[in-house]
């Protein structure tokens, strides 16, 4: 019996499978920084007690998963087209871990299958595991937790989007004593805005992707609208620049001048110096001058029409 099998399930029940049709790397927001910063997520040695790891393998992670209660994994979240992702790969089974709850299964996915590793080759349309694919469809046992490691750096220039969600309360990857969000006193909503801070201010130097601005945009009902996620980062980055600026006028009218005021306090804040930050916007004349050119900055990098408030 392959190990495998313990993990089989009715592909005909909707309660027991899941469809795949993305798959998600999460990052802490300084991992975030960098993936966006190397326009990929490099590969690296398996670092836990795997069975691959004393064989020098460098994988990307991957997951279907998402998770209601929060990620162990951080607050950015990259999509990635699972078809796309598993076109011309083999697939090998890894291993399972019982001690994550709900438990995990592990496939490695390479395009160099003749690698000498402690795998076996696994055919998802005819084995009884619990990854298949059936008629052009992907699906997984819904039950457990699926974690797939590409032998490759996955690049952003491939990614269908991304999103900001919410770290898990009480679990981190790296454990809760050590997450780097609660050791920094790192809200979701301060990652958040740290995050989109860093888009703005790798824009403004040309050294983020146009491809990947317009995958933080969606359409809906045939209007583009900038995701849900980043559209919340933004607000709470507006807030968090704004929020109690005794405004000074020290600054002239002069609306050029202003806007590069603004994308200095944005860089203040995406490293981290939120007193600074709000010091330069008090520098403004109003919070009606801030909210004029704040959202012109954001309309301008999204494409889309954005106003603070909405």
């Amino acid at each position: 019996m392959n190990e495998w099998e313990k993990y089989d399930f009715n592909a005909t029940d909707p309660r027991a499978r899941a469809p795949i049709d993305n798959v998600y790397h999460v990052a802490h927001l300084l991992d975030a920084q960098r993936i966006i910063e190397d326009r990929r997520i490099r590969s690296s040695l398996v670092f836990d007690d795997s069975k691959l790891n004393n064989s020098r393998t460098c994988v990307s992670w991957v997951s279907a998963n998402t998770w209601y209660d929060g990620s162990l994994y951080g607050t950015t979240q990259f999509e990635f087209d699972w078809p796309a992702i598993t076109k011309g790969k083999s697939i090998f089974w890894v291993e399972a871990k019982e001690s994550y709850s709900p438990a995990a299964f592990r496939f490695l996915l390479t395009n160099h299958p003749g690698k000498s590793l402690p795998v076996k080759k696994y055919d998802p349309e005819s084995d009884n595991g619990p990854l298949k694919l059936i008629d052009n469809r992907w699906y997984r046992n819904a039950k457990l937790t699926s974690e797939f490691l590409i032998d490759d750096d996955l690049f952003l220039s491939e990614s269908t989007g991304t999103t900001l969600i919410s770290h898990h309360q009480d679990r981190c990857r790296y454990g809760i004593a050590s997450c780097p969000h609660k050791i920094n006193h790192i809200s979701d909503q301060d990652a958040h805005a740290k995050l989109v801070a860093f888009l703005l201010t790798l824009n403004e130097s040309s050294r983020i992707t146009k491809r990947f601005i317009e995958r933080l945009r969606v359409d809906v009902n045939g209007s583009l609208k900038v995701n849900n996620g980043i559209l919340a980062g933004f607000s709470r980055l507006g807030d968090d620049l704004s929020r109690n600026v005794p405004f000074s006028a020290r600054i002239s009218s002069n609306k050029a001048i202003q806007r590069q005021l603004v994308l200095c306090a944005i860089a203040a804040l995406a490293c981290g110096n939120r007193d600074s930050a709000r010091t330069t916007i008090g520098c403004l004349p109003s919070m009606d001058a801030f909210d004029e050119i704040y959202e012109g900055i954001v309309s301008s990098f999204s494409g889309v029409k954005f106003e603070m408030g909405n």
